[in-house]
């Protein structure tokens, strides 16, 4: 019976609602089904009280009411809403208007005015509408109220009758409040609903598009990220081809000539004087210059070429003349080229291995420094962060860009350390330096500085760039989010905002100073 009831229900509140109605504009179309219904219904019961009672002009008043309802639920079925709707106001606004006057004030009926003024609201969608018929209605009821106190023009006297106007006015001015209630609180659920739909929505997006800016920045520098992993890579292997060469010289040549104590001899003086790969020209012949003085000073009877021989070995094996004894002893053997030679050979041998370690290590560093950004890993505990090693790794990734005609000053002081994240610096730093290069992409000549100031108790670091002037309305507004001046390109509006949120976690502040030849980002933290 209850669902049976509950169809019966459903099914007139979905009277001639077609598919195309917006979802507001269905809920107003089952309310006033409802209010229909309702009303027929209480209409037909006041019918058959007022024929019981044989109060016919009341009875006539009654079937009015209850034949509207049918004529309007077939008017909706046929999907004419708009008409429906104000014949409903018009109807509401005349029907009561009128009883009022006719059955006086004693009838109570002008309380049907009260929520009335509300009734508008849940019928029309558009504001001046319902404010036009709400006032409408309050003029009517104001005007109603006053005939019934100045002329008191009161038709039904019979004091049954007048009682039960007063009663039935109470019974459909509580429905009327009870739908209008019903209406506002389903109403509002629903756009709490919508709401925090979209706030959830909002936030998705938000997270999608800090994401895709990732993306974003990931592929503008995967330029620079495969430079940096290809020059490293590409020492190692050269390094290492010189290391095979270096080896098969030294075991196919002349090693056995020499004696244990000498060999062991060169690998200590090997494993204690580390040189330079690569030594200047200019450098180098000025050694030689020297070498070649002391030589011909110290040492006798030797041919002037084997004696040029001995120096360029000595001086490529990084001896110089205050090496006097060590450098007479070697020459004084009598494979004295062949030991020098060896001797070099192996010094490039660990130099070769000493480049293959850092520049493993770099690679290693710059995949790492990529694995972190794109995986967005975060410290849950700050830590001492060495500001320099910090700004160079974000250089490192930039390495490629920078190195296209960039003129890059970087004056950061190798002592100076500072409590913070240091994946969030790194977003810091590395966004504006984005920024900058991006600023400057247009400039033959690009410049970009980075400095620090110590003054009291804080630390400045600052980024400066000869990009266009930021104009300054627009100065104070660059942090907030979805803010781009790159709209037209590939901005997404949250690089600067993420640099304000990582300030914000290291309770820093930032200073924007700009003009036609110089723009700076000025960082302040506090040490």
């Amino acid at each position: 019976m209850k669902d049976r009831i509950l169809h019966i229900w459903i099914t007139i509140s979905e009277n001639g609602i077609s598919n195309h109605l917006s979802v507001s504009e269905k809920k107003r179309i089952k309310v006033i089904n409802r209010v229909l219904f309702l009303n027929a219904l209480l209409a037909f019961t006041f019918l058959f009280v007022d024929i019981v009672n044989r109060s016919y002009e009341a009875a006539v008043i009654s079937s009015i009411a209850f034949f509207m309802s049918p004529f309007l639920f077939f008017l909706i079925r046929k999907r004419y809403y708009q008409t429906v709707k104000w014949v409903i106001i018009l109807f509401f606004i005349l029907f009561i208007s009128a009883i009022s006057i006719l059955t006086g004030r004693g009838s109570g009926m002008i309380l049907y005015f009260i929520p009335g003024i509300l009734f508008p609201t849940i019928i029309f969608d558009k504001n001046k509408t319902i404010l036009l018929t709400s006032s409408l209605i309050i003029v009517v009821s104001i005007a109603a109220f006053i005939i019934n106190e100045v002329y008191e023009p009161q038709v039904i006297i019979n004091p049954k009758e007048l009682s039960f106007y007063y009663i039935s006015s109470i019974i459909g001015c509580t429905v009327l409040t009870l739908l209008i209630i019903r209406y506002f609180k389903s109403t509002n659920t629903e756009y709490e609903k919508i709401i925090i739909a979209n706030t959830k929505k909002n936030m998705d997006l938000t997270r999608s598009m800090m994401e895709q800016d990732k993306l974003v920045t990931i592929g503008e520098i995967s330029a620079g990220i495969a430079h940096d992993l290809s020059t490293p890579l590409g020492t190692i292997r050269v390094g290492a081809d010189n290391i095979n060469f270096i080896l098969s010289r030294l075991f196919n040549g002349s090693i056995s000539d020499f004696t244990e104590d000498e060999l062991t001899s060169i690998f200590n003086h090997v494993d204690k004087n580390r040189i330079e790969m690569y030594v200047g020209g200019l450098q180098m012949r000025q050694e030689k210059e020297e070498m070649l003085e002391f030589l011909n000073k110290s040492v006798d009877g030797e041919n002037p070429k084997l004696l040029n021989e001995l120096c360029d070995l000595l001086v490529k094996c990084r001896f110089n003349p205050t090496h006097g004894k060590e450098i007479l002893k070697i020459v004084s053997k009598p494979l004295a080229k062949e030991y020098l030679e060896i001797l070099n050979q192996l010094q490039m041998a660990m130099a070769q291995l000493e480049t293959i370690r850092k520049s493993s290590d770099k690679a290693v560093g710059v995949v790492q420094d990529m694995r972190a950004f794109i995986k967005g890993e975060s410290v849950l505990e700050p830590k001492k962060i060495n500001l320099r090693e910090n700004i160079s790794t974000v250089l490192g990734v930039f390495n490629y860009e920078i190195s296209q005609n960039v003129n890059l000053v970087f004056e950061v002081d190798s002592s100076i350390e500072l409590m913070g994240y240091d994946i969030k610096l790194f977003q810091l730093w590395s966004n504006i330096v984005k920024n900058g290069l991006e600023a400057m992409s247009g400039q033959k000549d690009r410049y970009l500085g980075i400095f620090t100031e110590i003054k009291a108790n804080q630390l400045n670091v600052i980024f400066e760039n000869n990009g266009p002037k930021i104009p300054d309305d627009i100065v104070d507004i660059i942090f907030q989010k979805f803010y781009s001046t790159k709209k037209n390109r590939s901005g997404s509006g949250l690089g600067l905002s993420i640099v304000k949120n990582v300030l914000e976690d290291h309770r820093a502040d930032i200073k924007v100073e700009s003009n036609e030849t110089l723009t700076k980002f000025i960082i302040t933290f506090e040490i």
